[in-house]
């Protein structure tokens, strides 16, 4: 005779088959890592879940599911992943001209270049002077000084001056 007294509730392993939507939900995450699993088990139940059950029932479900076999799914996904990627760019090297894989060849190598690499740094250098405090002062003060200056008898004496201060001959003339 049976001696264990029969649990209440379903036996276990006796749920519903939720694996396809587990695939699904591994899929989102790996092409958006920034998906939690939470977030994609609810687009997974927008996309057309059981419709006999809530949202919330739902998500518990395949939350509880997913902490069990999440990082198994992820792991085939990811496989998967790969393997479209590497298909999909076999696919189009094999159907582009020659020339463009090179010139798409050399914008990468450019990209990776030093002289970019230089330049991007030049670039950030040149920003942080602009934007730094010193700058900005002396910018201030060079401002104030032109402004003086505009307003002096000497501006008005060179504004009524020819542009050409060399004689018509000339230099050494």
């Amino acid at each position: 005779m049976d001696t264990e007294k029969r649990r209440r509730g379903r036996p276990p392993g006796e749920g519903k088959n939720d694996n396809q939507r587990l695939r699904r939900v591994a899929d989102l995450r790996v092409r958006n890592q920034t998906l939690t699993p939470t977030a994609a088990i609810k687009i997974v139940y927008r996309e057309g879940s059981d419709s006999r059950c809530t949202e919330l029932s739902f998500v518990r479900r395949l939350q509880r599911k997913w902490a069990a076999s999440g990082p198994e799914h992820m792991e085939a996904a990811r496989r998967q992943h790969e393997y479209e990627t590497r298909q999909a760019t076999q696919a189009i090297h094999h159907n582009v001209p020659e020339f463009v894989v090179s010139i798409h060849e050399a914008i990468v190598a450019f990209q990776g270049s030093p002289f970019l690499r230089d330049l991007n740094e030049a670039i950030r250098v040149f920003r942080e002077t602009i934007n730094s405090p010193d700058f900005q002062q002396r910018m201030r003060e060079a401002n104030k000084a032109l402004e003086a200056f505009q307003g002096s008898p000497v501006a008005r004496l060179l504004d009524t001056q020819p542009a050409n201060i060399w004689p018509s001959g000339g230099f050494g003339n």
